[in-house]
């Protein structure tokens, strides 16, 4: 059949076969690179995995008593919304805007607060403290400002409360080392994890 063929034919036909050639080892280089890619991304995933559920097992158990997750729904400044079933809240509708990690000496809405546990960070409240314990939170407010959030609460059914999403412990009296283990074991275990 190639005898019947003109040279520029032949020529025409080897220049479409290397073509072919060449578009087959390009199918070829790119299911590779994305095998690679994929089986890269898959081991980051699971490394990341198991890094953090080692970082879960690390931390220990969670402190605090659970609490039942009353949702975690937006709503607007003022909105009335169903009264919390705990004191101080630990999950439930909640504004848009988190409370910046921190001290502060004056009360803040719960409904702010929330919105900090759902993003992981611990809450610690008290009430009637003496100088010397407000002091004390106040330290561990800069120690650990991107984990935690104190404040006053005069709401409080308890001396001290320290919640975490989902958790709640009370105290009746102030326990250095009982708060930071609760913050250790219990920020970031919520929905949204942006305590560090």
């Amino acid at each position: 059949m190639n005898q019947n063929l003109s040279k520029q034919q032949i020529k025409k036909l080897k220049k479409e076969k290397k073509r072919k050639e060449q578009r087959r080892q390009q199918k070829i280089e790119k299911a590779k690179s994305f095998l690679i890619q994929t089986t890269i991304a898959v081991t980051v995933l699971l490394g990341l995995f198991f890094l953090v559920k080692s970082q879960i097992k690390i931390r220990g158990k969670q402190l605090g008593e659970a609490k039942q997750i009353e949702g975690r729904n937006h709503i607007l400044p003022g909105e009335e919304h169903n009264e919390y079933k705990t004191n101080p809240p630990t999950s439930g509708p909640h504004y848009g805007d988190a409370q910046p990690g921190g001290y502060y000496n004056q009360p803040i809405q719960d409904e702010r607060a929330i919105h900090s546990l759902e993003h992981g960070y611990v809450w610690i409240t008290y009430k009637d403290q003496p100088k010397e314990v407000v002091e004390e939170l106040q330290k561990l407010g800069k120690k650990y400002v991107n984990r935690v959030v104190i404040s006053p609460r005069e709401e409080n059914d308890s001396p001290i409360a320290l919640a975490s999403w989902g958790r709640l412990s009370k105290l009746e009296t102030f326990n250095k080392d009982e708060v930071i283990a609760f913050i250790e074991n219990n920020y970031n275990l919520s929905p949204e994890r942006l305590a560090k």
